[in-house]
């Protein structure tokens, strides 16, 4: 009997620790849903402070497994509106946060039109992804400093993913 009640106690203990290893490796694929993979991008730039809607721009983001990001923007393709100028591709960083949230930090370098370093930005976002895992939504804030590394700007923003397949 005391045999039999060990044997069973250490299978309770083994499924124990199998399904804790298995909720931590859930981290960023919850439910079978994942942000690893190209997104194709909508962003919708506005004021921070009145709200009001500036430029919208494509744009592809890669979330790379391990948490890494490599984005690229035409954030001057909107229709009649001037080029600000010229801007490398981003590359950041991604988190899993929780329930479908994730959180994102990326940096690009700015020149301008003679190709002139003009400084360096930072978006900070947070990324909602949706229930089939296929879709996000996303918002952030845009810091912008010069050359001297002295902030100059903010800007929010607004992105709707769809998974490029």
């Amino acid at each position: 009997m005391k045999i039999h009640v060990l044997k069973m106690s250490l299978a309770l203990l083994a499924l124990g620790v199998f399904v804790n290893i298995s909720v931590l490796a859930q981290d960023s694929r919850e439910n079978g849903k994942q942000i690893e993979g190209t997104w194709s991008i909508v962003t919708t730039n506005r004021d921070c402070a009145t709200g009001e809607l500036g430029r919208t721009f494509p744009a592809m983001e890669t979330f790379a497994r391990g948490g890494t990001t490599l984005e690229f923007s035409l954030g001057a393709a909107t229709s009649g509106q001037t080029p600000l100028g010229n801007r490398t591709t981003s590359q950041g960083i991604w988190r899993y946060v929780a329930n479908g949230v994730y959180s994102s930090a990326s940096m690009n370098f700015r020149f301008d039109s003679l190709n002139v370093y003009m400084g360096w930005t930072r978006r900070d976002a947070e990324i909602v992804l949706s229930d089939d895992g296929n879709s996000f939504t996303s918002t952030g804030t845009e810091r912008f400093y010069n050359s001297a590394n002295i902030l100059t700007g903010t800007r929010c923003n607004n992105q709707a993913g769809t998974r490029f397949e």
